[in-house]
């Protein structure tokens, strides 16, 4: 079995964390947090409005779910509580990437990805990273349900000491709406916020880095 990727990532309260790979005894954690948070859904509804809502959150999140895995997710994280009254349009999933054979040095494979995009170097968990956008057009997904503007930005970076690399990726909806651009300027800021909290586990550790932050912590377990 791979061990888990070695990182810690702070969210803000209201947050949750689904954990996307599947366990050695052939269980899904995923699906047992999908549940979890079903069941806190509408809980101060009426009941038949409480079930329509729980059967909506439900199938958001199982598409959530399918699409983090589909991309190489290992764990994906959502925010269900209301901001000013509205969802945050606004979902991450912090990936494992295998660079293809031949890619190079860590410093080509960060050159190739950022070839890709608008793109920046930076920096996140002490070492060197690529944030690179990208934005894509409305479509129609499954069942026929209309997926507005997307805006997805991605961190890459090698994890400290190993060969392997990690990604965070925001998937922002981008609704047409009065104050739609700033909207979705202060959820890019949002992500920006908690991509800056991510630690590798041991280089945090080697470097005496300290984990405290105002906002709550979701740690994956390893």
């Amino acid at each position: 079995m791979v061990d888990r990727l070695p990182y810690w990532l702070a969210v803000p309260e209201g947050w949750h964390r689904i954990p996307l790979d599947i366990a050695t005894s052939g269980s899904d954690p995923a699906g047992t947090a999908v549940r979890d948070l079903v069941r806190s859904v509408g809980r101060e509804l009426p009941p038949h409005q409480a079930t329509r809502a729980r059967s909506i959150v439900r199938a958001a999140l199982d598409s959530a779910v399918a699409q983090a895995r589909g991309a190489g997710g290992v764990d994906l994280y959502i925010p269900l509580d209301l901001l000013a009254g509205a969802p945050v349009p606004l979902g991450i999933v912090v990936s494992e990437p295998v660079p293809p054979a031949g890619s190079g040095t860590p410093e080509d494979v960060l050159l190739q990805f950022a070839a890709r995009g608008e793109s920046r170097a930076t920096e996140i968990g002490g070492v060197l990273a690529v944030r690179r956008v990208s934005d894509e057009k409305p479509r129609t997904g499954p069942e026929g349900i209309d997926v507005p503007p997307t805006r997805r930005i991605s961190y890459l970076a090698a994890v400290p000491g190993t060969s392997r690399w990690l990604s965070v990726t925001a998937s922002i909806a981008r609704f047409d709406m009065p104050d739609g651009e700033r909207v979705s300027a202060a959820v890019e800021e949002l992500f920006d916020a908690i991509a800056s909290t991510l630690r590798f586990r041991r280089y945090a550790r080697d470097h005496g880095v300290d984990h405290g932050s105002s906002v709550r912590k979701a740690e994956p377990r390893l």
